[in-house]
């Protein structure tokens, strides 16, 4: 049970992380412009953009992306001490804290007509699905072996 709740997780955290990491890596490498863009506007819209508007909206792109691959990485440690050490600090952590940054990700995706709807819902259930999986592994292990005081 421990091993599917820590696919799951890796999963999520993996899939998230490298997304946070190739965005920024071709906006740094290969001079794209920020995703939420190219949903919004076609490449000769974007040329017309005011250079000091552009410049803003790709640093923040760049910097929101880097944050969530540096949580996401973050995460996965959770994940381990959590699954491995049952480390009931680090699940609470994780918990709130994956679940804050998937909201987040709503929140922002509905600036751009929920284009990304469907991606955001196997995320979610992604996420949901590790972390239920990880708490009823975790609760039938305090079961079988109490902690000791």
């Amino acid at each position: 049970m421990r091993r599917t709740a820590f696919i799951c997780l890796g999963l999520w955290t993996g899939g998230n992380f490298a997304l946070g990491v190739g965005i920024v890596f071709a906006m740094l490498f290969f001079g794209q412009n920020a995703p939420g863009l190219h949903i919004l506007y076609s490449s000769s819209e974007i040329a017309q953009i005011d250079g000091r508007a552009l410049a803003t909206i790709n640093g923040l792109a760049i910097f929101a992306n880097a944050c969530a691959a540096a949580y996401c990485g973050l995460a996965l440690v959770l994940v381990v001490r959590s699954l491995k050490y049952d480390d009931r600090w680090a699940f609470a952590v994780l918990w709130v804290s994956s679940l804050a940054l998937q909201a987040a990700g709503f929140a922002s995706d509905s600036y751009f007509g929920h284009r990304d709807l469907a991606a955001n819902l196997v995320s979610t259930a992604l996420l949901i699905c590790g972390l239920l999986i990880a708490r009823v592994a975790m609760k039938r292990k305090e079961i079988s072996e109490p902690r000791k005081a």
